[in-house]
């Protein structure tokens, strides 16, 4: 920057400010939509109501019934008889529904409907239950064929086509059974959700009513391996925990280490922390010494920063050293400590030499108390410390620029040897209201030989905290009296 620019500075006087990019919030996951409503989704004349939709494996899946993907076509013959259909199917009355859809499909053959009407008579006869029920909803799914392939519910047809042909198998139906068979050997596995949901619901009840007997049932469980089964064995999970013997320990850290579920792992690791026992930390540590899914080592290490034991505190701490494990993750754990608020800096200062490279060094300038004198000396002697990179150095200056005392916190620019430090330090004297500060300001912006530093210290000189100073009128009236 020439002379001249100096003079700009002094002239327009520009605020200085960043604006930090602020990340995306994740994803949140929402539930499925369940089909059992208690009334009509619209009225008559109306629309469907809208549902949402569940995320599944990174695309948009449906439940069976969603009013949101309805789509209506007036003007087709079908029109009124189709919508009336639909009314009885969201009022549960599936016998009635089941035959008016039939009759759409009968009646109607070259409906835009056709597809639709073929699904949902299936989905009531489904919910009938019978064997006649099943095996027409079966005929009319199979003969969807390809005629709706391109239609709205081809994503829902494979799944209510499983739930018919697993209720037939286990009413006897050899078919059906066949057919599942086939499916499972061929990898074609969909997952019942319905399903599912009701062995929930069995194993919390007979946890109710047994809880040793039910230990051997949730063993059994805990121990399949199947994605379809993975929200099972995370109730399970829950139901295991609300033990704490060694047993009930034992079968949680089996699920953390060996489940091929990252969330059910992770389900097991939270729930050996809220156990809050020697045996359940003595298996997280082990976790956090066998594991080599950064993940897992991730959820432990929550679990133990959670917990005020000694125990969990001691393997936190020794974790922040490790070498072994990923560096991102001891950052993470020496933010965790720093938030616990107890921390000495006798501790920082001890843990910063032990350490091995600057993003560590970072974060523990970061989480060092610069509000204490030991605090503050400690950042102090890592800004002077030429040693340390210029990165490094920085921030601690930055750190503890409105704290230190202004002589050395001056001292630290005059021995500054990179831009970015004596930037850092302008920065935190413009931060300081002491009379010093801005006398510090004036020497830089008059006697700096870094014309860029000099134009920051004008620029904090003629802020509104400043710009009223005698001072500082003078001091930039000099500067343009000087040589241009």
């Amino acid at each position: 920057m020439k002379p001249r620019s100096i003079l700009c500075a002094v002239a327009l006087v520009l605020p200085l400010g960043t604006l930090a990019a602020q990340p995306l919030p994740p994803l949140v996951k929402l539930a499925p939509v369940d089909p059992l409503v208690s009334k009509p989704l619209f009225e008559p004349g109306e629309g469907p109501k809208r549902f949402d939709f569940a995320v599944a494996n990174g695309k948009w899946k449906a439940g069976f019934y969603d009013g949101g993907r309805q789509a209506w076509y007036q003007g087709d013959p079908a029109d009124s008889s189709y919508r009336a259909a639909y009314q009885l199917f969201a009022r549960q009355e599936y016998r009635t529904a089941a035959e008016r859809f039939n009759d759409v499909r009968a009646k109607f053959p070259t409906t835009r409907y056709f597809c639709d009407a073929a699904y949902y008579e299936a989905f009531a006869r489904y919910r009938l239950g019978t064997p006649n029920d099943l095996r027409t909803a079966y005929r009319v799914l199979d003969g969807m064929g390809a005629r709706c392939t391109e239609a709205s519910r081809r994503e829902d047809v494979p799944e209510l086509l499983a739930r018919v042909d697993g209720v037939l198998a286990r009413l006897g139906d050899a078919d059906a059974a066949e057919r599942v068979r086939r499916a499972a050997s061929q990898g074609q596995r969909v997952c019942d959700r319905e399903e599912r949901n009701v062995k929930i619901q069995a194993l919390s009840a007979l946890a109710q009513m047994d809880p040793d007997g039910a230990k051997t049932v949730l063993n059994t469980v805990l121990a399949t391996r199947d994605d379809c089964s993975a929200p099972v064995r995370r109730e399970a999970l829950q139901l295991v925990a609300r033990s704490t013997d060694a047993g009930s320990i034992a079968m949680l850290a089996r699920s953390a280490k060996n489940d091929p579920d990252y969330d059910t792992q992770v389900a097991a690791v939270e729930a050996l922390g809220r156990l809050a026992n020697d045996g359940a930390f003595a298996a997280i540590d082990d976790l956090l010494r066998t594991s080599t899914d950064e993940r897992v080592q991730f959820a432990a290490a929550r679990a133990m920063t959670r917990s005020d034991s000694p125990r969990a505190q001691g393997t936190v701490r020794a974790l922040a050293e490790r070498k072994d494990v990923a560096e991102r993750l001891r950052i993470s754990v020496i933010s965790s400590i720093a938030a616990q608020g107890n921390v000495t800096t006798d501790y920082w200062r001890s843990l910063y030499g032990k350490v091995e490279s600057d993003d560590l060094r970072r974060a523990i300038i970061v989480a060092v108390n610069r509000n204490t004198d030991d605090g503050a000396q400690f950042l102090l002697g890592v800004a002077r410390n030429a040693n340390e990179s210029s990165s490094v150095r920085g921030l601690a200056i930055g750190r503890v620029a409105q704290s230190a005392p202004i002589p050395d916190l001056y001292k630290l620019f005059e021995t500054a040897d990179t831009r970015a430090m004596r930037q850092s330090v302008v920065s935190g004297l413009a931060a300081r209201k002491e009379p010093e500060a801005t006398d510090r300001l004036i020497d830089i912006a008059k006697r700096g030989t870094d014309p860029e530093v000099r134009a920051s210290a004008i620029r904090y000189l003629g802020q509104p905290a400043r710009r009223d100073d005698p001072k500082v009128r003078k001091a930039l009236a000099d500067i343009l009296g000087g040589e241009a």
